[in-house]
Order: structure tokens, then sequence, then C-alpha cells
């Protein structure tokens, strides 16, 4: 079994367990890693140790699917070259593939081991064609290992063992359906059949591989998945302009990056978003973050305590139903204040009598974005409260939009603070917007949090204080 404690601080996010029963691949990737005078790090050496994982009687291998994502310079490229590499040694006739973002970037893969093929002692036994159409490295045994462009044209008429995308952040939803489609009938009378997918983070339009991760999530909790799944990014509420943020990165423990290179990434890359996406290994709405998000975070204060005719109220659900959030905003000195009064997941289980509470306790105004999930909560809180229904605000779209521009406009303005509670934080970082009409609204697709504020700030917008101070929600 492999020693979760080897990773120290670099422990997973997410990863699938070891079944202690089941034999797997490591001995032989580890020494063929020797022979290119790799040194494997303990992430790779977990990795390899669930994701080879075979039943001896069948040869067949436990998870037909494996997906991997790590953040820039942490070796996931290298780890996935020697896997295949090593079987196309062991077994003959092996045919094991590589694509990434273009026929070009797989092929230069392909090329990057094959250098450090040729210069061992496996170089006289190894071919390698660099032939633009198909370029591989070939063995004695008949087996080869070999890069093809990102379409599914590429796989007709082959046997297909082993198919490894890399970066699919960058493929379309399209792509990566068709890519998926292709590889079915090519591998299905194939035993010992695997499909690795790996790639840092994507942004909210990296559709298809963000489907690929939330699978890939829940399958670490199901026992039965076909899926083994392995992710190391950052925890939410950290700041990646905190060097001791990055103790999660796996590259850090063998030298493959130091914090000197995550410190110039941060100051040279392109935009803060690109920076969180690559090293922080987290999902950005692009690369350029929605909002400004660091000013937000510094945007902490010490709050008054403000009456009840003073506080609008937003709260939201989640597109899965999984996560709801409730915030409050009210005007203190001349800036909007928002709290988190509460979040968490399992809403169906608190959200209802909390929002009959805060009804209860008058406040300026209470509501949420008019959309699918909130609705239907809002029928779970009517159960508990037949009136609640009559004093309670639910946003136009054109009123979303009014709110998201107003949230984004008191960030860059210096006119909003918060209490600094970190989830609040983390959903700011990673709000994603969607197009409505000659504007943009955010997306249900963001944390309830981030949402929640938004109707909070638009309900304060719109309303005037009331009376009676404020006591039960604060």
């Amino acid at each position: 079994m492999f020693d979760l404690g080897t990773l120290g601080s670099a422990q997973p996010k997410y990863a699938t367990k070891q079944d202690p029963s089941l034999p797997n691949e490591l001995a032989s990737v580890e020494a063929l890693a020797k022979v290119l005078r790799i040194e494997l790090l303990p992430w790779q050496r977990l990795f390899v140790s669930v994701a080879t994982q075979y039943y001896p009687d069948t040869g067949a291998y436990r998870y037909p699917f494996v997906g991997l994502t790590v953040p820039r310079r942490a070796g996931k490229t290298t780890i996935i070259g020697l896997i295949q590499l090593a079987r196309c040694i062991r077994k003959p006739q092996r045919r094991s593939w590589l694509t990434a973002q273009s026929g070009k970037d797989a092929k230069e893969r392909i090329f990057d081991l094959a250098d450090k093929v040729l210069a061992s002692p496996l170089g006289s036994k190894a071919k390698v064609r660099r032939a633009a159409e198909s370029p591989r490295i070939e063995l004695p045994n008949n087996s080869r290992y070999q890069a093809f462009p990102p379409t599914p044209e590429s796989l007709h008429g082959y046997n297909v063992f082993d198919v490894a995308a890399d970066e699919i952040f960058s493929f379309t939803e399209d792509q990566g359906d068709l890519l998926l489609g292709a590889l079915t009938p090519a591998m299905s009378t194939v035993i010992d059949r695997q499909f690795f997918w790996l790639s840092t983070m994507g942004t909210s339009e990296s559709i298809w591989m963000n489907g690929q991760v939330t699978k890939g999530r829940e399958s670490v909790s199901d026992p039965e998945s076909s899926m083994a799944y392995f992710e190391w990014s950052m925890e939410d509420g950290l700041d990646p302009n905190d060097d001791e943020s990055f103790g999660f990165h796996p590259g850090l423990q063998g030298g493959l990056i130091k914090i000197s290179d995550i410190q110039q990434a941060r100051e040279t890359l392109s935009s803060p978003g690109e920076f969180i996406r690559a090293y922080a290994n987290v999902i950005t709405t692009n690369e350029n973050p929605l909002f400004d998000w660091e000013r937000f975070q510094k945007a902490t204060a010490q709050q008054s305590k403000p009456e009840r005719r003073d506080v609008a109220i937003g709260w939201e659900v989640n597109m899965d139903r999984k996560r709801g959030a409730v915030v409050a905003a009210w005007r203190d000195q001349g800036k909007v204040s928002l709290k988190l009064l509460r979040n968490g997941s399992n809403p169906s289980s608190w959200l209802p009598e909390a929002l009959v509470e805060i009804n209860d306790a008058r406040p300026l105004a209470l509501g949420a974005d008019r959309y699918a999930e909130n609705l239907a909560m809002l029928r779970e809180v009517e159960e508990l409260d037949t009136e609640f229904s009559e004093e309670h605000y639910l946003l136009t779209p054109e009123q979303a939009k009014t709110g998201a521009t107003l949230l984004k406009n008191y960030i860059e303005d210096g006119k909003l603070q918060h209490n600094g509670h970190d989830a609040l934080v983390s959903a700011v970082r990673t709000g994603v917007s969607r197009r409505m009409g000659e504007g943009w609204v955010l997306s249900h697709n963001s944390e309830p949090e981030v949402l929640a504020a938004m109707t909070a700030i638009q309900l304060l917008h719109e309303n005037r204080p009331q009376a009676k101070p404020m006591s039960v929600i604060l």
C-alpha cells in the first residue's frame, strides 16, 4: 500500500483509494524511470499505484478511465509517458497513443521522451520515427508509442490499447465527445484497455474538461466507479499571493519547481486569472477574473452593527442543489458592507428554516435571483410558512444584470467592504458570467455566496429603510 505520509503537505484534494488486493505496474514504471534517469516524485508513485491496478486473472485494468489534474510543472506528462512506454516494453505488439492540444504538441511530447530513450541503454534497441504524419517510438517487440492529432479520424482502423489525452482544458465540448466516441469501437476488443486524460485546470469555457472533473470528483466516493481520479489544487479560501498557500503543489517535492519560480510566474503572466489557473490549478472564469478579487480580498473591515430596517438579504442555491448561502448587505459610512450569514451543503436541511427566521425579523428586503433551483427551494420555504412568498422578492433578469454590475463597480471603486469570510472571497474570485442581451449577468455556475451577495446589493439599491432595530439576523 502506498503511504500517503510520504506526500507531506502535497496531499491530493481528491484521490481514488488503492485496493490492496490488486497488483499494479509501479515496479515496471520505476524500473524504466531508473533506466531513463528520471526520479519519480511521491505523487507520481501514488498515481501509478492506483491508476495501473489490474485484475491478475484477466489482465483488465480496474479503472478503464483515469483522470489527472495537477498544476503546471508537476510532471504529469512525464508520468503518463513512462506508464505507456513501460507497457510497450513489457507487452509485445502493443499500440499506445498520445494526443494533446494539437498534433504538433503531441509530437513534441513523444520526442521529449524519445530523446531520453535514445540517450539511455534502451537507445540501441528503440527506433524513433520523426515523420510528421506518424511520429512514434518503435520497440523490437513490435510495440510502439505514437502521437496523433486530437481528431476521431486519426484512430480509424487501428486497435487501440491505451490512449492519453494531455491538456484537455483546450478541447471543445464537441472535440472531447467525438474523441471518446471514436475510442469506444477502437478499444472494444482490447481487454487491457485504458483511457487517461490529464490537464491543468481550465476556465469556465472548458466545458468538456469541467464535466470530466465533476465526474471524477464524484467517482472518488463511489467504490463501484470505473474511473480513477486524482486532483492536486489549492484549497478554497487560500491566498494565491501568499507563497505558503502552495504547499499542495506536488512538483515542489522533487525540485521540478521552486517557490521562486511561482513568484516569477505571479509577476510575469499576462493576467492574475492565468496564474491562478496554471499554478493554483483552480478553474477561473476566463484568463481574466470577472471581478477584481484581489481588491475585494483586501476590503475587509470592522463592520458596524446595523438595524434590521437597513439590511437587505440575498440567498441562493447552486445548480446541483448541493450548496446554499445567505448574505446580508447594508450601508456603512459611505460604503456597502457585505456579511456571509450562513452557507453550507444540503441546503434543504437548513435553508427553509433560516429564511423563515430571517423573514420574521423584518429586514429591509429578502430575496433571491429568479431561476429554477431557487424557485424549487422557495416552495419548500412556503411549506413551513404559507405567507412567506407574499413578502418575498425575486429578481427579474434586468435586476440581476444591474446587481451584477453594481457588485463589480463597487469592488473596483473601493466602495465595498466585508468581514473577510474565506467562502465569500473564494466565490468572488471564481465568479462566472454569461451574456444576456447587450450585457451580462452572473451565471448560476458561480458559487452561491457571490450570487447571494449580488442579490443583496441589488435589493439594497432598490429599497428604502423601514423601522425597528435589528437584533436577530447578525
